[in-house]
Formats: C-alpha cells, structure tokens, sequence
C-alpha cells in the first residue's frame, strides 16, 4: 500500500502541470466561501452553503485526476503485478483525501482562523471534515 501510494505522488508531481492544477483548484475552492455579499465577513450559514460548492468542485477535480490511471489503463498493470483491485481502490480514496486535504481543508482551516467571527468552531469543522471524506467516497467510487 506504502509503495502504492508513492507511485501514485510521484506520477502526479511528475505529471508536469497537475500538481499546480491541484493547488490551483484547491486554493480556489477554499477561497470561493468567502465570497459574498458581505465581503470576506462570514456567518456559519454562508460558510455551510459555500463549503458544499467548494467541496464539491475540489473533490470532483481531485478523483479525476488522481483516477484518471483508470481511464489511460495504467491501473491494468498494477492488477497484472499481483495488486489486489480494493487496495488499488483504497490507494485511491487515501491519495485522494490527502490531496484534497493539503489543498482545500488546511486554506480552509487557515482563512477560518483569520476571518472567522467566533461563529463556526472546531466540532462544525469536524462534521464538515466527516462530508468530506463521504464525498471523496463517493467521487472515487463513480
């Protein structure tokens, strides 16, 4: 699973641009919530209404390109070396989620600090945090 897991970062970070499409995508969805009406002041139902486009476009971005080894074929040779097809799975939904995580969640967690009203705290971040991992689920499963 380790060496799974490093190829797969190692095909990414190589992958010329997609590393910085990842970081693009991630930074942009994170700042997105804080648009608004009000500016970058922020309530919890703002930031809930938001989250769920943000989390959505940097989840869906992040599956597609760490899954697309599906769409090009190259997921065939890790079944032909002996791999397990759910661990390749699970490779997957992990690498995914740490991605996602390095580029959505900790921006997110940063700007709360920064903007936040005292109106959302750690245990609403937390079931965010839960969301998140269901729709990368989710968008790995499809």
């Amino acid at each position: 699973m380790n060496n799974l897991m490093k190829a797969e970062f190692i095909r990414i970070r190589r992958s010329g641009s997609l590393f910085f499409v990842l970081i693009f995508i991630g930074v942009i969805s994170a700042l997105m919530q804080f648009v608004g009406n009000e500016g970058l002041s922020i309530d919890a139902l703002t930031f809930f209404t938001h989250s769920s486009m943000g989390l959505s476009i940097c989840i869906c971005a992040t599956a597609g390109i760490v899954c697309e080894t599906f769409d090009s074929r190259a997921a065939h040779y890790e079944i032909m070396k002996g791999t397990p097809p759910m661990l390749i799975i699970m490779n997957k939904i992990l690498v995914t989620l740490m991605i996602a995580t390095a580029t959505y969640f900790l921006p997110t967690m940063i700007l709360l600090k920064i903007f936040d009203g005292a109106n959302i705290t750690l245990s609403m971040m937390l079931l965010l945090y839960l969301c998140f991992i269901k729709l990368t689920v989710f968008f790995v499963s499809v």
